[in-house]
């Protein structure tokens, strides 16, 4: 897969990365990994919400889904109600914004690997919207990312653990985007985390908000633009 720069106004610096990331899937391919056990805490809205540990939570969509368990209807694996506590892009488009809607994970220590079951839908595709998972670094320079849906085609990969690891630990922040698309069996490479029943912090965050919006426009063109990628 190829290594991409973003740059977004305000946040972004231009910078090529010093390595690549390796891109891993299969259950316990990461290796050791620490859980991120979501609490289900039911919540809809934008966030942030503090996971523990230095992990924070984050949408650009003010009905995105934390520590859910009422189920998720995505179009390649749909999780019923009870199961494990998700985190979930509710919407493959952000009204207020204008653009894709989004999530993200930022980690306060940054971290070399990263690895969650994922699952998402199709029916949104388009060439510009791949469901898609990205990381960067504390710049906001993408280490790497992977499209779902074939960039755009109607049929993709299947549901399922996917994630990457990196021989320094560099990422900041993993990114979902461009679809409906959820998260579960969260695990990364750092401390244990005792989450909590978080409740999302004052919206001193805006102006992030903002910036990633932003991103989530540049991250659409630049996948339009990348030839098909999927993980080894």
């Amino acid at each position: 897969m190829s290594k991409m720069v973003l740059a977004v106004a305000a946040l972004c610096a231009l910078a090529p990365t010093a390595a690549w990331a390796a891109p891993i899937t299969g259950a316990g391919s990461l290796v050791g990994a620490n859980p991120i056990n979501l609490p289900a805490v039911n919540y809809s809205g934008a966030g942030p919400v503090v996971i523990g540990g230095g992990v924070t939570w984050n949408s650009n969509q003010a009905n995105a889904l934390y520590g859910w368990t009422g189920g998720y209807p995505a179009g390649n694996n749909t999780i019923l109600p009870g199961s494990p506590p998700i985190i979930a892009v509710n919407s493959g488009y952000d009204v207020a914004t204008g653009g894709y809607a989004n999530m993200w994970l930022s980690f306060a220590t940054p971290t070399s690997g990263f690895l969650a079951e994922l699952f998402w839908t199709d029916n949104e595709a388009t060439n510009a919207n791949s469901a898609s998972i990205h990381i960067y670094d504390s710049a906001m320079n993408q280490l790497e990312f992977t499209p779902f849906n074939n960039n755009g085609n109607s049929t993709g990969m299947l549901s399922g653990y996917y994630g990457f690891s990196r021989a320094t630990a560099d990422i900041s922040y993993v990114y979902f985007s461009n679809s409906h698309i959820g998260a579960r069996n969260i695990s990364y490479v750092g401390p244990a985390i005792n989450t909590v029943n978080a409740v999302p912090e004052p919206s001193t965050w805006g102006m992030m908000l903002v910036g990633f919006g932003l991103l989530g426009f540049a991250v659409r063109r630049q996948v339009a633009a990348t030839p098909q990628a999927r993980p080894a």
